[in-house]
């Protein structure tokens, strides 16, 4: 027969997995209206905010707003393209630490964000801090609903947003940042996640109906 305690921490996972926990400090580009399209914004420029104690400093793109071709995401966004007609825009984009008092490097806890793919074909990408925790991941094609929200349990005080292989070998460019978070919880399971969860509770029950008709 299965003991409270048990029953207790399916009840606790169940819960964690269903309700999270709040988002309190997030970084969605809104304070600032771009161009839609990378042929009107210029030079690449960093996006600086003062957040949660920390200066936050993401580099190597711009902020586009409406952005042509990109249905998967419709606000402001921040990315990077080789084709843009300024200067300063790189393959990799970064986001980077600081304290908000001294500004020296200050080291965070779990990072999650949304990466949205602006290219035609599926993409390969990465997101790593400098202390080598990263995760891999693939997007579907930008008209496609190529967007994703990838998390791990980062440390360091700088988180690298890169993409890996494609077809052709094409595509180091053209994606996108929105939705940064930091110092929180990883998101609840997908609802992929949910459904196994579902299926695992409702066999822990048939379970225990079992045993009590035993």
């Amino acid at each position: 027969m299965k003991t409270m305690k048990q029953l207790a921490g399916v009840a606790l996972v169940f819960a964690l997995a269903v309700g999270g926990t709040a988002r309190a400090t997030i970084i969605d580009f809104e304070n600032v209206t771009g161009p839609n399209q990378f042929s009107l914004a210029g030079n690449a420029t960093d996006y600086s905010i003062i957040v949660g104690g920390y200066d936050v400093v993401v580099h190597g793109g711009v902020v586009l707003t409406q952005t042509t071709n990109l249905p998967a995401d419709q606000t402001s966004i921040y990315g990077t393209a080789d084709f843009a007609p300024g200067t300063g825009f790189l393959s990799t984009l970064t986001v980077s630490f600081f304290d908000a008092v001294t500004h020296a490097p200050k080291d965070i806890s779990n990072f999650f964000l949304d990466v949205l793919n602006g290219n035609t074909v599926n993409v390969d990408y990465t997101v790593a801090d400098d202390l080598g925790n990263s995760q891999l991941f693939n997007l579907t094609p930008n008209l496609a609903g190529g967007q994703k929200t990838v998390g791990f349990a980062a440390a360091g005080d700088v988180v690298t947003i890169s993409a890996g292989t494609a077809v052709g070998g094409c595509c180091a460019f053209d994606f996108f940042l929105d939705n940064i978070h930091f110092n929180e919880a990883l998101p609840a399971p997908e609802p992929g996640s949910l459904a196994l969860l579902g299926v695992g509770l409702a066999a822990l029950g048939f379970r225990r109906r079992f045993d009590q008709r035993a």
